[in-house]
């Protein structure tokens, strides 16, 4: 048996004249949670898409090979038949669908062409329920939250049962809690033998969570660290390339005047009526003030940036 589940080898990626990686390598041991650490534009996401099959073969220079085997992936179905399974940043859940059809999407019980529901929902309660969300599955996906459409995309991808699985930034959208609840969910699958590989910018998780953490910098492979190596201030030199004294400066700066204010602003919900994302939010900003818009998973952070910025209908 392969030392190594994985392994990706010399892998090179260009998009036109700029090269996204440059002869990376990464080594993966069966049952491990193996964290991917780097700044945006590292090369971290288009590595693991050249291991999802989005970059198909030919694309990109190298070899993969998974349990000593190589792959010539085309396509992300080629990979899932292959046993990866990858959970991207975005969600990609289908909002006119319901739960249970979302997590079953593509391979639905059904006889004689017709849809078994009740195996359906019984099926899906139960993948929900690896991934701690325990809800009506006959209800609309649109009707869930952030976090929660999160955590639907990850119990789809372990109904696959995957050799390796890959999460980019599963927290991004995840509340402290649902973010501990997932990481109880990875170690259990560690110990049912799936490998995992986690990317994060959240260094106080991947400590948390990972047996080894490998560092990408510029789209090179820069260094890999166990567990029993593990240091913030190195991890952190690995990724910038420079030692780092003060992480977060602060200078004084003298605020001008008023550059923005906001009154009232209320924004509905676009499908419930009668529900409003945000209501009656207040605020306003200095010239070269810095203001930060602090709150849970759902409490309108984000539609009230994007009603401001034109993306939301708002209601004054």
């Amino acid at each position: 048996m392969p030392e190594y589940l994985l392994e990706m080898k010399n892998i090179v990626k260009a998009f036109g004249a700029v090269k996204a990686l440059s002869d990376v390598n990464l080594c993966i041991r069966r049952g491990e949670l193996h964290a991917i650490c780097g700044e945006n534009g590292a090369g971290k996401s288009t590595l693991m898409k050249i291991l999802d099959g989005y970059y198909p073969y030919n694309s990109y220079q190298g070899d993969i090979l998974l349990e000593g085997k190589r792959l010539c992936l085309h396509s992300p179905a080629d990979a899932a038949r292959a046993g990866v399974a990858m959970i991207y940043q975005e969600i990609a859940v289908h909002p006119n669908l319901s739960v249970a059809e979302n997590v079953f999407l593509g391979n639905v019980p059904a006889r004689f062409g017709v849809i078994r529901s009740k195996q359906l929902a019984a099926d899906a309660e139960a993948a929900l329920a690896k991934v701690g969300l325990h809800i009506d599955v006959h209800q609309s996906a649109s009707q869930l939250s952030a976090s929660q459409q999160q955590l639907v995309m990850i119990a789809k991808a372990l109904v696959q049962e995957p050799r390796l699985l890959v999460l980019d930034e599963p927290t991004s959208a995840l509340t402290l809690t649902e973010a501990d609840n997932l990481h109880k969910v990875l170690a259990r699958l560690n110990e049912r033998g799936v490998t995992c590989i986690y990317i994060s910018h959240k260094l106080d998780d991947v400590f948390k969570i990972a047996d080894t953490v490998t560092v990408l910098r510029d789209g090179q492979t820069v260094r890999s660290f166990k567990r029993d190596q593990f240091d913030a201030d190195q991890v952190i030199e690995a990724m910038v390339g420079r030692e780092i004294e003060d992480c977060y400066p602060k200078e004084h700066i003298e605020l001008g005047e008023e550059a923005l204010r906001v009154e009232n602003l209320t924004v509905p919900h676009p499908r419930i009526r009668g529900r409003n994302l945000v209501e009656d939010v207040a605020f306003s900003v200095r010239r070269g003030e810095i203001l930060g818009i602090a709150g849970l998973v759902g409490s309108g952070r984000s539609e009230v940036l994007g009603a401001i910025y034109g993306l939301s209908l708002i209601r004054i």
